[in-house]
């Protein structure tokens, strides 16, 4: 074999070798050289580039050459053309592209989250943020009062800045209400608690707010408006028993459709009567009018009517007595009926006043014994008060009758006369001074004893001759005129 055959021979071992070495330890990208020999082999392996797993990225077919110049990148990254001091880079973010972060940024970033601050039902441990479990679980407008009062208070888990109009409240009470009562949910400020009755909002009656009851409120702007079961309201409990619609029913007045309720023996029946109209009796059974009493009440009671305050107004015992209760109604008032033909209460009067009929209502007032009409018949004596008796030397004379016995000269001043005045004026035993009777005033006059004529009117007088057994009795005519009906000693009438 020549020389240059055996060069040849190992020129070519010598590439495999390095071929097989180059596949096994190639770095990511790398070219595997290829050692041509003089004239180029068409059947040489190609040039290949390797990725870090080992898998062929590129070939650069057989028996060619090349160079990897250039890298393409995608954004945040930057390739481009390799040189000896070539580099793939990464751009820095701002406020407009996305990118690679330094140092400084991180550090920025990462002390962001110890800055944030929170407010309930938000808050925040290291790297948690967390919401308030009152808030999850629909407790946090709640709280419980735990005060003696119905001035009930407490603090919700999260404090509100103020009451808001349409929102809801929730509070436990302590203790039962008694009338009026107030909620203040922490510290905002107490507000009226009230019941609503027919759509208008109505002051609350006692323990309509139970101890211990859940009290559901809606704030109206100016009060807080309760939205749960009154603790006066009926509950299922209240209608123990059966009910049943549609019964016929037997007895006095037979009747069918009743609506029942009871213990299915014993009933309530309300139905409509053919002839008398909506009907409320008692059943026993399926036989009307067979019960020995109604309680419909209380003990000894079988019908009445309440108020919305639970005061009953009117009752019919089992007794047949009548009970009312119309407003403040005190012991000694009456009834009546007005002209629009409902029962009015009318106070008792006072000591010697007499029930007496107006034009359309009766009031009391006191008997004036001058109209005709006040009093017809007699009275028996014992009945009438004797008149008064006064001695002395002058006196102003007291309606309607009294008598007086002068002990010296004497001036006695009768009232203005009215029908049925009685007055009587005498000397006392051997008293022979002048009685004077003083003007009357008022366009009155005294009758002369002759009861021919009068005395002058408003200015005369009566007076006596001063005689010991001077005495005259005068008897009211009218508004005007006193008359002499008897007397003794001489009477001049001025």
């Amino acid at each position: 074999m020549r020389t240059k055959d055996i060069f040849q021979i190992f020129l070519m071992a010598l590439f495999f070798a390095d071929i097989a070495y180059a596949q096994q330890s190639v770095p990511p990208g790398q070219l595997v050289p290829v050692i041509f020999m003089s004239d180029p082999c068409p059947n040489c392996l190609p040039v290949q580039v390797y990725d870090a797993d080992g898998n062929i990225v590129t070939n650069l077919g057989g028996g060619g050459s090349g160079t990897v110049t250039s890298i393409t990148a995608s954004s945040p990254l930057t390739g481009g053309k390799i040189t000896t001091s070539g580099n793939i880079g990464c751009t820095t973010a701002d406020a407009s592209h996305n990118g690679c972060l330094t140092s400084t940024d991180w550090s920025t970033f990462n002390g962001k989250e110890s800055a944030l601050t929170f407010t309930s039902p938000l808050s925040r441990s290291t790297n948690t943020i967390s919401v308030l479990t009152t808030l999850i679980d629909n407790s946090i407008m709640y709280c419980a009062d735990a005060g003696s009062t119905d001035d009930y208070a407490c603090s919700l888990p999260a404090a509100p800045s103020g009451y808001v109009t349409g929102a809801s409240y929730h509070f436990k009470a302590n203790t039962a209400n008694t009338g009026a009562a107030t909620v203040n949910f922490n510290s905002l400020g107490a507000k009226a608690i009230k019941k609503v009755v027919g759509g208008v909002t109505t002051a609350l009656a006692d323990n309509d707010i139970r101890a211990g009851q859940v009290v559901d409120l809606v704030y109206d702007g100016t009060n807080m408006q309760m939205q749960s079961v009154l603790g006066n309201s009926a509950s299922s409990t209240d209608l123990q028993g059966a009910f049943a619609n549609g019964k016929a029913i037997t007895g006095a007045n037979s009747f069918a459709n009743a609506a029942l309720i009871g213990d299915g023996t014993d009933w309530w029946a309300i139905y409509k009567d053919s002839t008398n109209g909506l009907q409320f009796n008692c059943v026993i059974g399926s036989t009307e009018n067979a019960c020995d009493y109604y309680r419909a009440l209380a003990s000894g009671k079988f019908f009445g009517v309440k108020d919305h305050s639970g005061n009953v107004l009117f009752s019919v015992k089992d007794d047949a007595t009548v009970a009312l209760n119309l407003g403040s109604d005190a012991t000694g008032d009456i009834y009546y009926r007005n002209s629009s033909g409902n029962l009015v209460r009318l106070a008792k009067g006072t000591q010697y006043q007499t029930l007496q009929g107006g034009s359309s209502i009766p009031t009391w007032a006191a008997l004036n014994l001058a109209q005709s009409s006040a009093v017809t018949g007699n009275l028996p004596q014992t009945n009438i008060a004797p008149a008064t008796l006064a001695t002395g030397t002058s006196v102003s004379l007291t309606a309607p009758r009294q008598y007086y016995v002068c002990t010296g000269t004497c001036t006695v001043t009768p009232p203005v006369p009215a029908a049925g005045y009685e007055f009587c004026v005498l000397n006392g035993d051997n008293v022979t001074t002048v009685i004077t009777l003083a003007a009357l005033g008022s366009s009155a006059r005294y009758e002369a004893t002759a009861r021919t004529s009068y005395g002058t009117a408003g200015t005369g007088t009566l007076v006596s001759g001063g005689a010991a057994a001077d005495k005259v009795c005068i008897v009211g005519l009218d508004s005007t005129h006193y008359l002499t009906v008897s007397y003794n000693g001489t009477w001049t009438a001025n």
